[in-house]
């Protein structure tokens, strides 16, 4: 060992896992929010099945998509019938002419937009808290295609956390005293 390796020890390698599996325990408690949040009112869902799907997502990690977007997708939206209206109108106006008349394309389009906006809700409310409980201030950095509906709908609703709507991309940056 070195002079200091000796002085200040062996640097433990479980000490960075911890901190990454507490940041992740705590990045998916916001996903499970978003997602009950936006998954009930489709109301094709049992709490339990809900359980389950939040969990498959806890297990393999909220940001690892590829490892669970497909698997949820198929065992329990491809499989029964559920209407995300707002989400369907959103693709319906979107949908390139390959996939228009393809209803499963644009189910499957639907249901990836729908985790797309669970997601982004879930890291904008995670950044909203952070910043009250450290005090610190954030800012709302706008989808520049939906600037001008983002900004109405925050007007509606001073409180309310992005995105707004389907499709908007709007996010939350937190700005750190010092650094900005």
């Amino acid at each position: 060992m070195g002079f200091l390796q000796d002085l200040f020890g062996k640097k433990k390698d479980s000490e960075p896992a911890a901190a990454t599996a507490k940041t992740q325990k705590k990045q998916e408690s916001f996903f499970s929010k978003s997602f009950r949040l936006h998954i009930a009112p489709l109301g094709c869902f049992s709490d339990e099945e809900m359980d389950t799907i939040v969990a498959t997502v806890e297990k393999h990690g909220a940001a690892n998509e590829n490892a669970w977007k497909s698997v949820i997708y198929d065992e329990f939206f491809k499989p029964r019938e559920w209407h995300a209206a707002e989400f369907e109108k959103c693709n319906a106006s979107d949908a390139s002419d390959a996939i228009a008349g393809d209803k499963e394309a644009l189910r499957k389009r639907t249901y990836d937009n729908l985790m797309q906006h669970v997601q982004l809700y879930a890291k904008n409310l995670e950044s909203v808290l952070s910043a009250k409980n450290s005090r610190c201030q954030y800012d709302i950095v706008y989808d520049t295609e939906n600037e001008q509906r983002a900004k109405e709908a925050l007007a509606k609703d001073p409180e309310a956390i992005p995105p707004f709507f389907p499709g908007d991309r709007t996010m939350i940056k937190v700005k750190i005293p010092g650094f900005e």
